[in-house]
């Protein structure tokens, strides 16, 4: 199930309506277990996948300390800009009883970039492999205890963010961009001309990131950093 109701702050439906699954708002940590766990339990999905909550100040308080957060780190040489809140990702896999949830914060690029949840969604699928032969080669010391959801979750984040990465630095590159801006906002309601060329500039590159999504976004030493493995949050229940 990939109900997309909304993005980027706003709603595409009725507020009333993103209630319809777990009827409640997720205004704290333990909505947000209570909200998973109604996911588990009442309509028995056994994989359960939050791609995107931006951790404002108060949503930092629900971390504990091994997930640092990243800070917005401004404008870089290539062209990208980073938003002082991250995104939280959270993987939930249910059997039988007990669920293992695994967690990552991701440096959020601002901006609108069209299709991210479409290509994150694909990529979940793509690497999802639960066989127990593909979990005893890619269990390690670092993974602990991974699940065939988190390995494929952290594979659909390091490749969807270096696509990201590669498209921002690339409509950095389109005339007029310094312009534009990037934001969805400021002047796009007085120039639906302004609207068309950021969409466009900010097209994904698919084609262009063969590579990457052949790495499954893993790069190379001399090309930047790289996203780690989601940690495992064994007292999230708690």
């Amino acid at each position: 199930l990939q109900a997309v109701l909304g993005d980027n702050g706003k709603l595409y439906v009725a507020a009333d309506y993103c209630r319809t699954l777990v009827d409640f708002k997720l205004d704290s940590l333990q909505a947000l277990r209570t909200a998973i766990s109604v996911l588990h339990q009442k309509y028995g999905v056994p994989n359960v996948v939050v791609s995107s909550i931006p951790l404002t100040s108060q949503r930092v308080s629900w971390l504990p300390n091994a997930l640092i957060v990243p800070r917005g780190q401004g404008q870089s040489a290539e062209g990208i800009n980073y938003a002082d809140e991250g995104l939280l990702c959270l993987a939930s896999s249910r059997d039988g009883d007990e669920s293992v949830v695994h967690a990552t914060v991701i440096p959020q690029i601002r901006g609108f970039f069209s299709g991210v949840g479409d290509l994150f969604s694909a990529m979940i699928l793509g690497h999802y492999d639960p066989s127990p032969e593909q979990t005893r080669n890619e269990l390690g010391a670092k993974s602990g205890q991974s699940t065939a959801l988190s390995r494929a979750v952290s594979n659909a984040i390091r490749t969807t963010h270096a696509v990201l990465r590669k498209t921002a630095r690339a409509s950095a590159l389109v005339p007029g961009s310094s312009e534009d801006g990037f934001t969805d906002e400021e002047l796009d309601t007085r120039d639906e001309a302004r609207r068309v060329r950021r969409m466009k500039a900010r097209e994904l590159r698919i084609v262009q990131s063969a590579d990457i999504i052949l790495r499954a976004g893993r790069i190379d030493s001399d090309e930047g950093w790289d996203l780690e493995e989601m940690w495992h949050w064994a007292d999230f229940w708690s």
